[in-house]
């Protein structure tokens, strides 16, 4: 009997792993295809500032909130019925790193011209503090699921957004054509 029970939750976390990986190479695939696409769309200056405007907002995301969702990993099996405090309370932490975030890129835009040594980033400084915030929040929305064992929603928030994220990026510089649309 509790050879069986191995064996279901063997199989059953295989198959959480399963779609997992799969919105992940699924994701790759899609932040691998809209920079091929948008370089054939935006000239070659507009390609290098969304590179570096799109680098720091990425980098924000990545060091601001010093890995703070993935506190959940830890909680969320220890404190059963506090889950939705939980994670309210990481939703509302990272948020108000995201605000706190476009507060100071719009407070202190000169900061990007020590990164990047470029001017013309420095204009895009409101939005990149907008777009990192924003980023924060999602990737919260992504793992809150895959902590709850819920890997198939996990998986199809993973590639949703994916998915949206590169349709919006790849029209708005297919329509467009400029660093500020995208």
């Amino acid at each position: 009997m509790a050879d069986q029970d191995n064996q279901s939750k063997e199989q059953n976390l295989t198959i959480h792993a399963a779609w997992l990986v799969s919105a992940k190479l699924l994701s790759f695939a899609i932040n691998i295809a809209v920079p091929l696409l948008l370089v054939r769309k935006l000239d070659q200056h507009s390609y290098g500032i969304y590179k570096q405007v799109f680098l720091v907002a990425a980098s924000a995301v990545q060091l601001v909130p010093l890995g703070f969702g993935s506190n959940t990993y830890y909680f969320f099996p220890r404190l059963g019925g506090k889950r939705p405090s939980v994670s309210a309370n990481t939703f509302l932490h990272t948020g108000l790193l995201g605000v706190l975030t476009a507060i100071a890129f719009a407070a202190f835009p000169m900061l990007l011209s020590l990164l990047t040594k470029d001017p013309e980033v420095v204009t895009y400084s409101g939005l990149i503090g907008l777009v990192a915030g924003f980023w924060m929040t999602g990737y919260l929305i992504e793992i809150i699921p895959m902590v709850n064992g819920e890997s198939r929603i996990a998986g199809l928030l993973i590639v949703g957004s994916q998915v949206c994220r590169g349709i919006m990026l790849f029209t708005a510089g297919a329509v467009f054509g400029t660093v500020n649309a995208l």
